[in-house]
């Protein structure tokens, strides 16, 4: 008798201990945040309730439609994001408010998503590099005053360019804001992984999709150990490690943004295209390979539909 209740006994408590395991694995990956388009009508306005911009300056003008012309290639999707800009256009600010939720410090976020930049009458978006200040957007982040973080795109004054190399081009970059951090590394970090630097740095082409990750470790208040990372189409540029990103030890999210600013300081972009999708926040690397966006979207092999819902 007391052989079997030993036998059991030990066997429950095996088997709480498994999934405890189990349930710490699953809590420890999440999606915390996930937009695309598939369950949008093509052609038609993405609703406020999903993303809104009404807060913009730019009015009506920076407004999402639900698009089918040009999806993002071997994602198993069919549909986007865009937004058609007017000349001179100073943002498409779109914003989506979520239900509060803690970074953990230490633990690596993966901020994503696809995206493409259609010229009209062949007029670049942002100033080329070549001798000339600043030309670039906030491209796509997460916000609270306790942490931030953004992808850039543009020519950011970090990059120096010549020989015209840079000419009908344009670059993606991690941007660190002040406000979130005192004392903290340069706003707009520039690449540093070899082969990659301020004057040998990834060249993008208009009119084709490009898969952007952002990888953000919070470091622990006033500590200097945080880490900030750029992939572009699963490719590293920037790795920035030791140091400290925002002044908060419990940092928090609140909002999600994309196109802040165009063309910024000058604010001079002609009419464009802009196009987008599949924007994601994980703590899983897994998700972001899985979703593509560790591969080049215009190069590789075919991809199941996702069916994911917008939310």
């Amino acid at each position: 008798m007391r052989a079997r209740y030993l036998a059991k006994y030990t066997t429950g408590i095996l088997i709480g201990f498994i999934l405890l395991l189990l349930g710490a694995g699953v809590s420890q990956a999440a999606v915390l945040f996930l937009s695309n388009a598939e369950s949008g009508t093509c052609d038609t306005a993405v609703p406020t309730s999903i993303w809104s911009y009404t807060g913009s300056g730019a009015g009506i003008t920076a407004r999402m439609s639900y698009r089918c012309d040009t999806p993002v290639p071997n994602s198993g999707r069919s549909k986007y994001f865009r937004i058609d800009t007017v000349n001179l256009q100073h943002d498409s600010w779109n914003v989506q408010d979520v239900n509060r939720f803690n970074l953990t410090p230490g633990v690596t976020y993966y901020l994503g998503g696809f995206f493409r930049f259609d010229r009209i009458l062949g007029l670049d978006i942002w100033h080329d590099g070549n001798g000339v200040p600043d030309s670039y957007d906030k491209l796509f982040e997460f916000y609270n005053p306790t942490a931030r973080a953004i992808i850039a795109v543009g020519f950011p004054d970090w990059a120096q360019c010549s020989n015209n190399v840079c000419d009908h081009h344009f670059t993606f970059g991690a941007y660190l804001p002040f406000e979130t951090c005192s004392n903290c590394i340069y706003e707009q970090v520039w690449p540093n992984v070899a082969p990659y630097s301020r004057t040998n740095f990834f060249l993008a082409d208009y009119g084709k999709w490009y898969a952007v990750v952002l990888g953000f470790t919070p470091s622990n208040g006033s500590t200097s150990n945080g880490r900030l990372r750029l992939w572009i189409n699963g490719i590293l540029t920037t790795d920035v490690q030791n140091i400290k990103t925002q002044d908060s030890s419990s940092p928090t999210v609140t909002q999600f943004m994309h196109s802040g600013t165009t063309a910024q300081p000058a604010y001079d972009a002609p009419a464009h295209q802009r196009k987008m999708d599949h924007l994601i926040l994980s703590d899983s690397l897994t998700d972001i390979q899985n979703a593509g966006l560790m591969t080049d979207p215009e190069a590789g092999a075919p991809r199941p539909p996702a069916n994911l819902k917008v939310q």
